[in-house]
């Protein structure tokens, strides 16, 4: 996919990602949901993964499928996955040497993120768990996605009105966010999908968070 910088650029300069993973254990298979925002509104580019279950490995690793699909690797952990392929295939479909804000809901990728972006390049310790092998492998691939870029800034966002209320999240970001989700549930096979209707440009304060 080749997407045209200057008409996702936004007016901060930045090009505005929104992501969201899901996992449904009815059709066992992740999925993950991108929007990235354009000149127009009502005309977001939308990109997608998903992924049987049984077949989720990063890098064709036999060991690490296994571990993958252990009995104690759960329901959570594969959402985890797919939240963090969401971040993954945004930066890696964006143009290279561009200047990105990320908006996800979950804290894991946001710190990690940070952490992969700030001054000091903070060390991320590696921890011996099943778990934490999966995130291992995909903390590096992510490190590789940021890399490409001349910044990465991420925000925490929420698809749901009334914690985003409470953010003081505006609701283009909101609106973006529901279709990101419902775009990973579309992946997965999920019926968590949420109703949506065109955005009004009018009906969100002209400020970016």
């Amino acid at each position: 996919m080749t997407l045209d910088t200057e008409q996702i650029t936004q007016e901060d300069g930045q090009i505005h990602a929104y992501g969201d993973g899901s996992y449904s254990g009815r059709t066992k298979k992740i999925g993950s949901g991108v929007i990235i925002a354009t000149q127009n509104t009502n005309a977001p580019i939308e990109i997608s993964f998903s992924i049987h279950a049984n077949d989720a490995d990063p890098n064709q690793n036999r060991k690490l499928k296994d571990i993958y699909n252990s009995a104690n690797f759960k329901h959570a952990s594969r959402v985890y996955y797919a939240e963090y392929m969401a971040a993954i295939i945004a930066l890696e479909a964006l143009p290279e040497g561009s200047r990105v804000l990320y908006h996800t809901d979950e804290n894991s990728v946001y710190n990690t993120i940070l952490r992969l972006t700030n001054s000091t390049k903070e060390t991320i310790s590696e921890n011996r768990g099943n778990h934490q092998k999966v995130e291992r492998i995909l903390i590096d691939r992510l490190s590789k996605a940021v890399e490409r870029h001349l910044s990465v800034d991420v925000i925490m966002a929420t698809d749901k009105p009334d914690r985003a209320e409470k953010m003081g999240q505006n609701l283009k970001t909101t609106h973006y966010m529901t279709l990101a989700h419902n775009k990973a549930c579309k992946s997965s096979g999920s019926l968590n999908a949420k109703p949506t209707q065109p955005f009004q440009q009018h009906s969100w304060p002209p400020r970016v968070r």
